[in-house]
C-alpha cells in the first residue's frame, strides 16, 4: 500500500531537504524503494528527482530485505518476558 502525500506536503519534504542539504546529517527511513517516491510524493517527478538529488549527493544507503522486525513482534501472541 501506497500512502500519498498531498503536492504542498512535498513541497514542504522538498523544503526541509533543501535546507539540511550540506548542512548537517539528514536520516530518511522509509518501508518503500526510491522508485517508489513520485508515487509517493504527489505524482510529481520533477520534484522527487530534486529531492534525491539533495538526498543522495553524499550518502549512504542501507536497504535491509526481510521481515520487519516491529510488525513481527507487533503480531506476536506471546506476551514479552519484560512485560508486567
Amino acid at each position: 500500500m501506497v500512502v500519498y502525500a498531498p503536492r504542498h506536503l512535498a513541497h514542504m519534504l522538498f523544503k526541509v531537504i533543501k535546507h539540511r542539504y550540506e548542512r548537517g546529517s539528514t536520516l530518511i527511513t522509509s518501508n518503500n524503494s526510491i522508485r517508489e517516491w513520485p508515487e509517493m510524493l504527489a505524482g510529481d517527478e520533477v520534484l522527487v528527482t530534486a529531492i534525491l538529488d539533495r538526498l543522495l549527493h553524499y550518502c549512504h544507503v542501507l536497504q535491509i530485505d526481510g521481515r520487519s522486525f516491529a510488525c513481527s513482534t507487533w503480531n506476536s501472541s506471546s506476551p514479552k518476558s519484560d512485560d508486567p
